[in-house]
């Protein structure tokens, strides 16, 4: 199926609808994952399969809570804490992304053992997500995504805006950027959203990093796995080529929302314009869209999800 494209469509869910959100973040659940606790919200109901959604690096569910309040009124909605982030317990652990999948393949196994499954996913939470649907098809029904790890990156490739910072991440220098100082959560994330986030935002998203040093480990490693053509790391790398090539021929439906004007956005359409059975949206964002386009993301997925039927 050839690619396409989904209007933009800005202002059709109620502003009043985001009174919810705060229930929402009351939801928490809590389930024990090997010697975590991982939290997670469940909730909605509704028809079709259900939808999961997958956060990145610094963020946690909070990122969804302005999206998964109108999408629950018409579908049950998950979305866990990646271990060490968001409500989930901290671990001894250097927080690689083969520990945060095998959290989410037990997480997923647990919470739903079955049946198949609408993922929505973001930033690192896509590397992860992207994984378990290469590992299991049969289970996957949609796939939106946003702001994505589509494959392997290149120094060249990556803006330039950022280019440095991350080299500097990735040395001997990013353990005072981030265990003393929060890059991500005090640099990085207000300059990645368009409008300023409020007192209160910054808070939620600085209190599980208030502690320095090692409770910040897993926003320091994140960026050290990013699958670099030049420099690794290679079984990072192994891992993102594999789900590529399954996404770029995979008849499950997609949608690829960018943000414009976006930090990788330009080059994800690029990168996967030939995917099959993937279709293309665009909103207003910088690197973590949510924050400044929650409305419109909310319905492109609640127009998306009827569009096709459930998959047998």
């Amino acid at each position: 199926m050839a690619s396409k494209t989904i209007a933009n469509m800005a202002g059709r869910v109620p502003i009043s609808t985001f009174s919810k959100q705060k229930q929402v973040q009351h939801m928490i659940k809590k389930l024990t994952i090997f010697d975590a606790e991982m939290a997670y919200i469940d909730t909605g109901s509704g028809r079709g399969d259900p939808v999961v959604f997958f956060h990145g690096n610094p963020t946690s569910t909070y990122l969804w809570r302005n999206i998964i309040p109108i999408v629950s009124d018409q579908y049950r909605c998950l979305a866990p804490d990646l271990v060490g982030m968001g409500n989930s317990t901290k671990i001894v652990s250097e927080y690689r992304y083969a520990d945060h999948y095998n959290y989410i393949e037990q997480w997923m196994d647990q919470v739903l053992p079955s049946g198949r499954v609408n993922i929505v996913c973001h930033d690192w939470g896509s590397g992860i997500a992207f994984n378990w649907c290469y590992r299991h098809p049969e289970r996957v029904n949609s796939i939106v995504f946003m702001e994505a790890l589509v494959g392997p990156s290149s120094w060249k490739g990556f803006p330039s805006i950022s280019r440095k910072a991350f080299q500097r991440l990735r040395s001997k220098e990013g353990e005072k950027m981030v265990l003393d100082d929060n890059f991500f959560v005090e640099k990085l994330l207000p300059l990645s959203i368009m409008r300023k986030l409020s007192d209160e935002e910054m808070e939620c998203y600085r209190r599980p990093f208030v502690q320095m040093g090692e409770a910040r480990r897993p926003t320091l490693t994140f960026p050290r796995e990013i699958p670099f053509r030049e420099d690794g790391p290679a079984d990072v790398f192994e891992i993102v080529v594999n789900y590529s090539k399954w996404l770029s021929k995979s008849t499950v439906p997609k949608l690829c929302i960018l943000a414009e004007p976006g930090f990788f956005s330009k080059g994800i359409q690029k990168f996967t314009s030939a995917w099959n059975n993937q279709r293309f949206a665009t909103v207003k964002g910088l690197h973590f869209l949510q924050e400044d386009s929650p409305e419109e993301i909310a319905q492109l997925i609640l127009d998306f999800l009827p569009s096709f039927h459930s998959r047998l």
